[in-house]
């Protein structure tokens, strides 16, 4: 009786590791309104960049729902679909571009895994998102480079992020955005419960 009850302690401990090691970082919400550009197409920019000594990064951008996909997506680097969204790793310069029907609130998931999380030392990963208008200018004001969005992923685990509603001129932008980090998923947390009942019960059936 009591190897039964360690074999299904090992598959919850097993199941429980691999619902961490899939939410080892931080996630975010991210909404962006292009309501003021209602009728334009353009494009979706998101992309991953780190250098030679940066640990490795992944991001996963899922649940991505505003606006009409209007073509097929174009990826460079290491960039992989996934069941709701797409994967992007900085072992390459990593960049997906998603032809895009604005005129919507915008919305999606980042979540943010790798070694990065416990590195001791090595550059950081920047983690970006950009607009584009069908001709492939930027469709709103920015910060120099373009980006409207910015995470910055430094080794130990901190995230920077950074939004830009206005450029250096402080000339506004033309959508409004807004980033929230997530809570831990319910998930993890229901899986400590689990092991935390087992516990319980194993004290139980030793006496």
């Amino acid at each position: 009786m009591f190897a039964r009850f360690k074999q299904h302690v090992l598959a919850c401990l097993a199941g429980l590791v691999m619902t961490t090691s899939a939410w080892a970082g931080p996630m975010y919400h991210v909404t962006i309104d292009t309501q003021s550009l209602s009728s334009q197409t353009g494009f979706i920019d998101i992309g991953l960049m780190g250098l030679l000594d940066s640990p490795l990064a992944r991001v996963v951008v899922s649940k991505l729902q505003g606006g009409t996909q209007t073509g097929v997506a174009d990826v460079m680097g290491n960039v992989l679909p996934t069941a709701d969204g797409w994967a992007l790793v900085n072992d390459a310069n990593s960049d997906l571009l998603l032809p895009w029907q604005f005129g919507a609130r915008l919305s999606f998931d980042v979540a943010l895994t790798g070694d990065w999380l416990t590195a001791a030392s090595g550059s950081g990963t920047t983690f970006a998102v950009k607009l584009f208008d069908q001709a492939f200018n930027n469709v709103l004001t920015t910060d120099t480079a373009g980006d409207l969005l910015r995470l910055e992923l430094m080794a130990g685990g901190n995230v920077a992020p950074a939004t830009f509603t206005s450029d250096q001129a402080g000339n506004p932008s033309v959508v409004s955005l807004s980033v929230q980090q997530l809570p831990v998923p319910t998930t993890l947390l229901l899986g400590l419960t689990v092991l935390g009942g087992m516990a319980v019960t194993r004290r139980y059936v030793r006496r």
